[in-house]
């Protein structure tokens, strides 16, 4: 029989400057609840990690929220689960404001030849330097990731937010286009080459079982 899909589902979004302090600590597990149950929810997005990079239980793999002193994620869902709600885990992947920092060979170079996709010293609100999803050291530290939060968690799914290329012709890009007969230099071609990226990603992004 096919399991059917909640009928209200909320995305919970939460993405919180590593320079804001005290974070969840005015959190209340049974208020938590108490607020979705009146609003009749019975699905959620919760964040484990978001575009700024920060994580939102204890990792091994990045950084947790500098604010944050507890395991947020984990209280979240367990108070969820308490009260028969399905719980999602929401992660982004071209962006991530700390690996970016901490990785800049996995940056994506845009059709104009910036680096993260992002103009030089760039501070306008909602910018962010995007990494390349066709690079397989950031690929396999993805799979170590969406290992982590189901092996830890068990969420009974994914929200992956922004699997979409930048127009990207790094030099592993520009190879694999160049082999599968696309031009580099051709930005309709590279358009396509990013939106085959990013479908081959959704396909294969949450194979961890």
């Amino acid at each position: 029989m096919r399991k059917e899909l909640p009928y209200r589902q909320i995305h919970l979004d939460f993405h919180t400057s590593p320079l804001i302090g005290n974070v969840g600590k005015q959190f209340n597990a049974e208020e938590f609840a108490d607020t979705l149950k009146k609003a009749h929810v019975n699905s959620i997005n919760l964040f484990a990690k978001c575009h700024h990079g920060m994580y939102y239980y204890p990792t091994k793999l990045g950084k947790m929220h500098p604010g944050l002193n507890f395991d947020l994620f984990g209280e979240e869902i367990k108070v969820c689960r308490e009260n028969n709600m399905r719980v999602v885990a929401y992660t982004c992947v071209v962006w991530n404001e700390d690996y970016a920092d901490r990785h800049p060979e996995c940056l994506a170079i845009d059709f104009e030849g910036r680096s993260g996709a992002k103009e030089p010293f760039c501070n306008a609100y909602y910018t962010w330097q995007s990494l390349c999803l066709n690079n397989a050291a950031y690929q396999e530290d993805l799979k170590r990731e969406f290992r982590e939060i189901y092996d830890n968690y068990h969420p009974d799914g994914f929200w992956i937010d922004i699997v979409e290329g930048r127009h990207c012709i790094c030099q592993t890009c520009k190879k694999e286009m160049i082999n599968e007969g696309l031009v580099p230099s051709d930005i309709n071609d590279v358009r396509y080459h990013d939106k085959m990226i990013g479908s081959i990603f959704q396909l294969n992004a949450i194979r961890v079982g």
